[in-house]
């Protein structure tokens, strides 16, 4: 068995109880509660990022977590008190998935913390199944194949139990990868069909790591700050030792912004494709839209990248718009304008390109958005990708005549990417469109921060017989 030599302070877990207790349904995950949230308040830095890492854990891996105690009990899971089930849920975790606690202590731990949540006569149960849990022997191994004993771990690693306890990979592929990566079976199926066995574990894994900080350069002075490294990614910097006070700083400053490479591939694609002299010639500022622009981070990259042009932000919510305007003041970026959406609209603003980064399933980034999986079989595909047609269409009634489209997403479903673009340019019959250009990117299952991003897509159109800005 693995050395475990720390006990987890119980105020941490105690946080993640409370948090993992109100989750009663599968496809109802609760919110992790922000950084500055008062759940937190009274816990030390350590601790706060205790209580993270347990309950980003469990939701993660409930699925995994909860198949492994179903083994072990004499009746179903769900029977249990919500409870008692996140307490179990919350010792296996520290069981299989971390390396710091001692195996007797995190039993005694999760005793007693049924205890202090007020269910003392569920402390015999917690007892007896976390101690059969350990009777079973898990230990990690070099992983070579999926097998009905092992579930795979991080990359290139598995942890053995000492019998079956799972699905048969050869008979069920998709129902042994939903249980032994801790995913939906329906999304795995989706994963399956697009990608096949081999790719679609690799994003199974890459889901299950622990995200790492990455920040795109926008001017820091990096020989002063310790942690970083640079990506792979020209421009983008992996940080090493997590969110620290020194990266904190450099955010604040705008020298640094928090963003995976593949999310600012959208921006990158877009600056590529505009030249800076329009077609008629006239050397003038170009008018550039984030159509979906949230809080702001692919606008702000925007108008770092176009410093001498006009960049327009929009969206639906005022509260993210205000956010956004707040941060463009801080950073002196004077040529962002920020509007409502009906105020762009109602105005007929012809801009030189648009960004529309549409809603999505969010399967490109589930290793950071951990309650996707367990929303994705309840969401309404069609509904979903009605509403990415209409964003495209409406971001293309924006443009003046010659101008740039850019679509993205951060999801891997190719039902809202590469097949909804043909789609969509299927019903521009009278105005025929194109591809310039369109990447797929896929969640990289590597260890090493340097060479970690998200999945998503991103694709540059205009129209036929146009090459670009």
């Amino acid at each position: 068995m693995r050395d475990r030599s720390q006990v987890t302070e119980p105020t941490a877990r105690e946080a993640a109880l409370q948090v993992l207790a109100q989750w009663q349904e599968v496809g109802n995950p609760p919110r992790v509660p922000d950084r500055d949230d008062l759940l937190w308040q009274h816990m030390e830095p350590r601790q706060r990022a205790t209580a993270f890492d347990l309950l980003q854990g469990v939701l993660r891996s409930r699925g995994l977590l909860d198949h492994v105690i179903e083994q072990l009990l004499d009746k179903p899971i769900g029977g249990l008190e919500h409870v008692v089930r996140a307490a179990l849920e919350l010792g296996a975790y520290q069981a299989l998935l971390q390396s710091n606690v001692t195996d007797y202590s995190l039993v005694d731990s999760s005793v007693e913390l049924v205890r202090l949540a007020g269910k003392p006569r569920a402390a015999g149960l917690v007892n007896a199944i976390l101690r059969g849990l350990l009777r079973l022997e898990p230990r990690a191994e070099p992983f070579v194949a999926l097998r009905d004993d092992a579930f795979p771990v991080g990359v290139g690693r598995q942890v053995r139990f000492n019998r079956r306890m799972f699905p048969s990979p050869q008979g069920d592929v998709a129902g042994h990868l939903a249980v032994v990566c801790s995913y939906p079976k329906p999304l795995v199926q989706m994963l399956l069909q697009a990608y096949g066995p081999v790719v679609t574990l690799r994003i199974l894994i890459a889901g299950n790591l622990r995200p790492v900080v990455l920040l795109r350069d926008d001017g820091a002075n990096t020989q002063d700050l310790g942690g970083l490294v640079q990506h792979q990614q020209k421009g983008w910097l992996a940080a090493t030792d997590g969110w620290t006070l020194a990266v904190a700083g450099q955010v604040a400053a705008g020298k640094l912004s928090p963003q995976d490479p593949t999310a600012g591939l959208a921006v990158e694609s877009l600056c590529a494709a505009i030249k800076a002299v329009p077609p008629d010639g006239a050397p003038r500022p170009l008018a550039l839209l984030d159509l979906c622009a949230g809080k702001g981070t692919k606008t702000i990259q925007l108008a770092m990248r176009r410093a001498g042009d006009i960049v327009v932000a929009t969206d639906i919510a005022p509260l993210k718009l205000e956010l956004l305007r707040g941060r463009a003041r801080q950073l002196g970026l004077h040529r962002v304008r920020i509007n409502l959406l009906e105020e762009v609209l109602i105005d007929h603003h012809a801009f030189d390109a648009v960004l529309v980064d549409v809603p999505c399933s969010n399967t490109g980034v589930m290793a950071r958005r951990v309650q996707t999986r367990w929303r994705w079989p309840k969401l309404d595909r069609k509904v979903l990708q009605r509403q990415q047609l209409m964003l495209l269409t409406q971001a293309q009634k924006l443009l003046r005549a010659g101008g740039i489209l850019v679509y993205s997403t951060c999801s891997i479903d190719p039902c809202e990417n590469g097949d909804l673009v043909r789609q969509w340019l299927e019903l521009q019959q009278r105005s025929p469109w194109r591809i310039v250009h369109e990447q797929m990117s896929l969640p990289a299952a590597t260890d090493d921060p340097a060479e970690r991003c998200d999945g998503g897509y991103v694709c540059v159109l205009a129209a036929a017989g146009q090459l670009a800005v």
